[in-house]
């Protein structure tokens, strides 16, 4: 009889051990999403409003970079007060977005706006003068089809931006998975 409460004690205990050891051991995995930062990659280019895309793309060489005190309020890198900036990002995929869907993501871009991807027009936010609707200070999400990307080399995402009075970008720029 001893000997049998002693084996009982011992089978729950094994059992006591093995669901802990279950329960503990299985982690909950949380899906990773991978951030490309690309917020030190930006350029802008001042142009007429009535400037294509074409032309922006012809004088991609002209642009300089934005640098971070001026994101803030986009006015102060104007020439002339009623210009266009034209902002842009180049980016090489990381290996982690190899044929996914990924997509620019931008805490914060205040005004109207244009994006375009590899010469493809992607949305547009609001309206430019002389007819100007601003879409306010919102983020933004840009999701790219996958025929437009290149994942093995160099991509170049260019916004159009009337920034009125209060425009400005985020410091927060990156390129995500679309989950």
């Amino acid at each position: 009889m001893y000997n049998m409460l002693i084996n009982r004690k011992q089978i729950n205990i094994i059992i006591l051990f093995l669901s802990f050891f279950t329960l503990f051991s299985c982690k909950k995995h949380k899906p990773v999403f991978h951030r490309q930062d690309v917020s030190n990659n930006i350029f802008f280019l001042e142009t007429p409003v009535d400037a294509s895309i074409g032309y922006v793309m012809q004088n991609s060489a002209n642009f300089t970079e934005l640098k971070r005190e001026y994101r803030s309020n986009l006015n102060r890198v104007l020439k002339k007060p009623n210009n266009l900036r034209w902002l842009k990002i180049d980016f090489g995929p990381d290996t982690e977005f190899k044929d996914k869907t990924i997509a620019l993501y931008i805490s914060q871009l205040q005004s109207s706006s244009w994006l375009w991807c590899n010469g493809n027009s992607i949305r547009k936010y609001g309206s430019i003068p002389p007819h100007e609707i601003s879409c306010g200070t919102v983020s933004h999400f840009f999701m790219f089809p996958k025929p437009i990307i290149n994942y093995e080399g160099n991509n170049t995402i260019y916004i159009q931006v009337w920034p009125g009075p209060l425009g400005m970008i985020s410091n927060t720029v990156f390129i995500g998975e679309q989950q």
